[in-house]
């Protein structure tokens, strides 16, 4: 089992992680998680966060914990993990997120979605950022949050991700059903996959675990 730490990049804290991140690539843990919410006036910007820690550290991988959707578009985003991926060689994952705080996200300019709204546009998503990893010249998609007309998606050949593992998952169900979506949204297993020529084959599935944990 591989395992990390997931974190809560606060603006007073920076040093802080810089060394907790420094120890935790030293001292072999495998994956550093960095929560995303960009309307949080106190956190730091988790894509920028992670191109300063990957330029600090040799071995240990990051993923964020997990992408907020709703603020952050699926083509743009989809460039950005491929960039990070590269740069680092390899030593990034995108984890994305459906959203849930829609008072936040909407007080930003964010769209605000029903749990069932989400899923649909993290699905959508999904096959937005596949298409935007593919090898195709051009692709087009047409959903009713995302819409793709003629884009030219090889920007960049190689990418590691992560992306939710579809209907068959737990919580997804649950998500739709339910007024809250928190739950899902923090602890949704994920995939990882590389896709090369336009393959995403799931690698493994992770789930994010909440909670304090130190040593006494």
């Amino acid at each position: 089992m591989r395992t990390g730490l997931s974190v809560m990049p606060y603006v007073d804290s920076l040093d802080r992680i810089r060394g907790l991140v420094r120890l935790a690539d030293q001292t072999g843990l495998d994956y550093v998680g960095i929560q995303d919410h960009p309307y949080q006036a106190r956190f730091l910007d988790a894509f920028a966060l992670i191109a300063t820690l990957l330029a600090e550290t040799h071995r240990i991988a990051f993923f964020t914990d997990v992408a907020n959707l709703p603020l952050r578009p699926p083509t743009i985003m989809a460039k950005a993990a491929a960039t990070l991926d590269i740069a680092s060689g390899g030593r990034f994952e995108l984890g994305l997120g459906a959203g849930a705080n829609w008072d936040h996200i909407a007080g930003v300019g964010g769209p605000r979605r029903s749990p069932a709204e989400g899923v649909d546009a993290l699905e959508e998503a999904i096959e937005v950022i596949r298409l935007m990893w593919s090898q195709e010249q051009r692709v087009s998609f047409n959903g009713h949050h995302y819409r793709l007309k003629g884009a030219r998606p090889r920007f960049i050949r190689l990418v590691s991700g992560w992306v939710p593992s579809g209907p068959g998952c737990s919580g997804w169900s649950a998500a739709r059903q339910t007024a809250g979506s928190r739950l899902w949204v923090r602890s949704l297993a994920m995939t990882s996959a590389r896709a090369t020529g336009g393959s995403t084959k799931p690698r493994w599935r992770r789930a994010a675990t909440l909670g304090r944990y130190g040593v006494s």
